[in-house]
């Protein structure tokens, strides 16, 4: 009885703290995603190939692709690591150095200097390359959150009574958004601070939940060679109809959430700056959706390449280096500001082919990088703390290159416990049951909004007290248990 209860429990929390790679295994969660990290099963390249060939060359397979190792493939789940964890890094040192818009004393993003007033536009001082290269990497992040949660709802295996796939339930659509928001709600509301603050967290749960209702509506029709590209031509049509043709659509749809007091900044509200900033990337989540959708037929072309002669060889990936690099130069050269919404991810589509051009690189990767990449997430909240305002934490005072080494240090290995801790709060509180997942998720959100209320009452009534925060926490904490 009790031996074997306490073996339960054991294994229970040995399953809960299991690395990501073991438990992601047998269970089919979201712990990657910030946005964006698919989290089922790797999809064996082959079996993706059979399916494009099938599909789209009339059955015939392809001897020239054998049976790959999802690490090798193009654009594979450690290059996507890898590529969170660069820029995470990136982001770090860019705050570090206020390499962005400066106005007066504080540090700006260089996507706020279009929304300024006419009266306000003069304060600021230049918009310079790391403004737009802050940009760049915005986009290929919500190109990501397309990309991997596209592979990972279209590439799922379908019930075997012809529902919708297990990545279509909405326990995992909740897990996914507790995932992206729940750390940045709570900092909101223990510290006080604006939503504002954390953009990045419903910029890409917008992106995520569009994605999603893309690939649920008619999920059959995903299956179906013709009507799926109608679909994604339907999607595409949406996206122009309701970021790029002014019918009020977007404004109508923002009203509903409301204005907030404004950012830390004070230029915009939290409103105001999502649908700004939303417009920018409008188009990165469709293609990085488009791209996860074609990358086996990708794969197949490229290795047949791969299997021609060395001139023919050379010539094609040269050629297709040179036009890739000929639309990342103009990028470069060209207005960043008006051009981000419609070629911010021409730089990402730069690297991604020179990443996977040679079979050598393809099955490599940084380790350090594709390890900070897990926790990209929470560096990208903690850095709001740390490096925010103008202002850096300060270990090591007289050395700035050592202080910045000790400061990565310090957030990283903070970013790896909050991680671990959010999800393991999640997987108590969200199980795999949708019924009860939605049951809970609804719990939870009333328990919050009734102490918020609560909360604000007590202020109103003068009434902060230690003796009263410690009645409410105990009775809070007899009602939860």
């Amino acid at each position: 009885g009790d031996s074997s209860q306490c073996s339960d429990v054991s294994k229970c929390l040995e399953d809960v703290l299991l690395d990501e790679e073991e438990s992601k295994q047998g269970v089919d969660t979201a712990e990657d995603t910030t946005e964006d990290e698919y989290d089922g099963e790797e999809v064996c390249c082959k079996i993706k190939t059979d399916q494009y060939c099938a599909d789209l060359m009339g059955g015939s397979k392809m001897e020239v692709v054998a049976d790959l190792k999802p690490e090798e493939d193009i654009l594979n789940r450690f290059q996507t690591l890898e590529w969170r964890g660069f820029l995470s890094i990136a982001l770090l040192i860019y705050k570090y150095n206020h390499a962005g818009i400066v106005r007066g004393s504080s540090s700006y993003s260089g996507f706020y200097k279009d929304m300024l007033d006419d009266e306000n536009e003069s304060e600021i001082i230049e918009t310079n390359i790391y403004d737009s290269l802050y940009n760049t990497a915005m986009a290929s992040m919500v190109f990501m959150t397309g990309y991997n949660q596209t592979a990972n709802l279209y590439f799922a295996k379908r019930t075997r009574y012809g529902g919708p796939p297990a990545n279509y339930r909405i326990s995992r659509v909740i897990d996914i958004i507790c995932r992206m928001n729940l750390t940045a709600f709570f900092l909101c509301l223990m510290l006080g601070n604006p939503l504002d603050l954390y953009i990045a967290c419903p910029l890409h749960t917008y992106f995520f939940f569009l994605i999603w209702m893309a690939m649920r509506l008619q999920y059959e029709a995903n299956y179906s060679k013709y009507l799926f590209r109608l679909k994604l031509f339907g999607f595409a049509c949406f996206i122009f109809l309701f970021w790029d043709c002014d019918f009020g659509l977007r404004e109508t749809l923002h009203s509903f959430l409301g204005h907030s007091s404004g950012s830390v900044g004070g230029l915009i509200g939290f409103v105001r700056e999502l649908d700004y900033i939303s417009f920018l990337h409008h188009w990165a989540a469709f293609i990085g959706a488009v791209y996860a959708i074609n990358q086996p037929i990708l794969s197949l072309q490229l290795r047949k390449l791969e299997s021609l002669g060395k001139i023919p060889r050379f010539l094609a990936k040269g050629f297709m280096l040179g036009a890739l690099g000929l639309g990342a130069s103009c990028w470069v050269d060209g207005p960043h500001q008006q051009a981000i919404a419609y070629f911010g991810v021409v730089p990402f589509l730069f690297y991604i082919y020179l990443r996977n051009m040679l079979d050598t690189l393809r099955e490599r990767h940084i380790g350090v990088f594709s390890w900070i990449g897990k926790y990209s997430l929470e560096i990208y909240l903690l850095q709001n703390h740390t490096l925010a305002n103008g202002r850096h934490l300060v270990l090591i005072r007289g050395f700035p290159r050592c202080n910045f080494i000790a400061v990565v240090v310090v957030i990283v290995l903070v970013a790896r416990i909050l991680y671990q801790s959010t999800t393991i709060i999640r997987q108590i509180l969200f199980p795999n049951d949708g019924i009860r997942c939605v049951q809970q998720f609804t719990a939870l959100t009333l328990g919050i909004m009734g102490l918020y209320v609560l909360a604000m009452v007590l202020i109103w009534a003068d009434m902060i007290t230690v003796g009263t925060l410690s009645t409410v926490t105990v009775v809070s904490g007899i009602l939860l248990y």
